[in-house]
């Protein structure tokens, strides 16, 4: 505990999220009733029963950005929340959990090989409200170093999170997540370098809270350019379903991810020339099935409707796919489909299940 002269400017300076060290850095009229226990050498806070004067955001930095500073969406901060922030800089990549149209929560990729393990267990733990599926879809953002975000936004109602926009300088833009009809403008969270990533840690049975950024020296920004993100426009299952897309073009390999033990992919993570990536579907790291193909010269794909069960789950057509980047004899049943290595690839996915086209 340390009496500070001044608020200190927010300095780069953060810990791993989830991490043993954590700080709480507040005005002392923000700690109006709080009461400081010491015993065998450790200091335990105690609340007053109404903290309606009382503000404990408990970040992993010791020098936090100030909130007011911070652009985010949704906005909904409580007296008592864990906030995180991150240097985009110096991560390479976040998974995102979905249901259909909702983010539910984040972990933050320190390095490529990192696995979302301990995550995973946190999101699973307690079902939210609301959820359409028994399990999130992971959507994973690569932030590989010889890329950066030049733009950051979001849309969504007063308390939950339905969709984040990202353009990248090499690999384009990125949508997480699904516009919602009737909904307001997009709100603007970074332009251009550098951003500091601004979250807020969910508790059990709740969406996340903050989604956000910040930026010493914001830049001038017209509402006029702010960039379009176009809408996926109809699909082939239905309204709960995740769509995502990236270039065939350029591309230098691609790993693909099984479900499980079984041939079905189940989400795909390109590799271009110029130090880009890209991913479409549900691409967990380090935990699914994974395998590489360099320099594919193909594309071969084919969907398969469960013969057994129900799946109706609110979703229309039902299958799984098969990916393959070479033609072999297998491929002449007219289920396959075979075609150059170029164009665009469209991905939507819900429910386990998933649907895949190519444009050229």
């Amino acid at each position: 505990m340390e009496r500070l002269p001044t608020r200190p400017q927010y300095s780069g300076r953060w810990s791993r999220p989830a991490n043993h060290l954590a700080y709480i850095v507040e005005d002392e009229a923000s700690l109006e009733g709080v009461k400081v226990q010491l015993k065998d050498g450790r200091l335990r806070l105690k609340l007053p029963r109404q903290l309606r004067n009382v503000r404990l955001h408990v970040w992993n930095s010791p020098t936090p950005p100030n909130l007011s500073l911070c652009m985010g969406h949704p906005k909904k901060i409580m007296p008592i929340q864990r906030f995180n922030v991150v240097e985009l800089s110096e991560i390479r990549g976040i998974t995102f959990y979905l249901d259909t149209t909702v983010v539910l929560a984040m972990h933050i990729h320190l390095t490529e090989q990192e696995s979302t393990l301990w995550t995973d267990k946190a999101v699973l733990e307690e079902k939210r409200p609301d959820v359409v599926f028994s399990e999130p879809l992971r959507v994973y953002l690569p932030l590989p170093k010889g890329d950066r975000i030049t733009y950051l936004g979001a849309n969504g109602s007063d308390d939950r999170l339905n969709v984040i926009f990202v353009r990248m300088e090499k690999a384009g833009d990125i949508t997480i997540g699904q516009r919602q009809p009737n909904c307001s403008e997009d709100k603007v969270l970074a332009l251009q370098n550098p951003v500091s990533l601004v979250y807020c840690e969910p508790n059990k049975r709740e969406m996340l809270p903050f989604f956000g950024a910040y930026q010493a020296s914001p830049a001038t920004f017209d509402v006029a350019s702010r960039p379009i993100f176009a809408d996926p426009g109809a699909n082939q299952m239905g309204q709960f379903t995740y769509y995502s897309w990236a270039s065939l073009d350029g591309v230098s390999s691609v790993v693909i991810f099984y479900e499980g033990d079984l041939d079905f992919c189940r989400g795909l993570m390109f590799y271009y020339e110029n130090g880009a990536r890209r991913t479409v579907g549900d691409c967990r790291v380090q935990m699914d099935r994974e395998a590489t193909v360099d320099k594919p010269t193909q594309i071969c794909y084919r969907t398969k409707i469960p013969e057994i069960g129900n799946y109706e789950n609110g979703i229309g057509t039902v299958c799984k796919l098969r990916v393959e980047f070479e033609h072999h004899n297998g491929h002449d049943d007219e289920r396959w489909h075979c075609l150059p290595f170029r164009g665009i690839i469209r991905f939507w996915i819900a429910g386990g299940f998933s649907w895949l086209s190519v444009e050229q």
